[in-house]
């Protein structure tokens, strides 16, 4: 019974991971491009203003790990000075980056929009 204990506890750890990690790389970024999908229409939005791109990734870096399932309904494309890319996944608080989903304290809309 104390191994299995060790063992959950170990796995636990190791799914969830480091709650204070860096989700996204806030330096040198050139634009985030967000795009949304809903009611079979598709908008996107480039973001190059340094103090909303900031927002936006801090808002994102905020988030904590979360074992779920979701269907994403806008993507933001994080872009880097260098041309290196980084896709995130989102749908309502809930974001996927590399494999792994995060809940953020508001809805990425909301986040977008600055509020």
């Amino acid at each position: 019974m104390k191994h299995a204990i060790i063992v959950i506890c170990i796995l636990t750890v190791s799914v969830l991971g480091c709650q204070n990690s860096v989700i996204i790389d806030n330096n040198n970024i050139k634009y985030i491009k967000f795009t949304l999908s809903s009611d079979n229409k598709i908008s996107s939005e480039d973001i190059s203003d340094s103090n909303s791109i900031q927002r936006i990734v801090t808002e994102l870096n905020k988030a904590k790990r979360e074992l779920a399932v979701f269907k994403a309904i806008c993507t933001l494309k994080i872009v880097y000075a260098n041309g290196k890319e980084q896709l995130v996944l989102c749908n309502g608080n809930r974001i996927k980056v590399n494999g792994l989903t995060y809940i953020l304290n508001n809805s990425i809309t909301k986040i977008m929009d600055g509020q």
